[in-house]
């Protein structure tokens, strides 16, 4: 198993941030590899992953569910399985002050059966990559919730 955690600082109202990541699609689609995702119901979803490394490919068809949706807290706990991996983590909204938000994510990745905690093993040394992907996709994402947001972060930037 591996798993890792980090912070997304963005300069959105906590209720904004919160709004967000409350929305599977938007979160499934930030996930590297992800081909295709499917909004299910309020808790299911399904996502297909075509995972590449090094010359290995494997394709995950990973049925998903929201285990907890804490409002008072600005929490979600996923899972995604299918018969050869488990993607799981909580993502968290917390406020940093009025205008901004911290996204507190920890994830975690296990392999089921031979092939696959072979894969599994191989990825370890791309993790931390593959994780920087889905935290900055998912900060873009929360940055442009509205124009303003988009407008101050192209100021730092240019």
């Amino acid at each position: 198993m591996i798993k890792k955690k980090g912070v997304i600082n963005v300069d959105v109202p906590v209720e904004d941030g919160w709004r967000i990541t409350q929305q599977k699609e938007k979160i499934g689609w930030c996930m590297p590899f992800c081909v295709d995702f499917k909004d299910i119901d309020e808790y299911h979803f399904y996502v297909k992953i075509d995972a590449k490394v090094g010359g290995f490919r494997k394709i995950f068809e990973m049925n998903g569910e929201i285990t907890t949706y804490d409002d008072s807290n600005k929490l979600i706990k996923f899972t995604m399985e299918d018969p050869n991996a488990i993607i799981f983590g909580t993502i968290q909204a917390v406020s940093d002050s009025e205008t901004k938000t911290k996204v507190v994510y920890d994830l975690g990745l296990e392999g089921k059966g031979t092939f696959a905690k072979i894969f599994i093993q191989m990825v370890r040394g791309q993790w931390d990559r593959r994780v920087a992907e889905f935290s900055d996709s998912l900060k873009g994402v929360l940055e442009n919730i509205n124009p303003e947001t988009k407008l101050s972060v192209s100021r730092r930037i240019g």
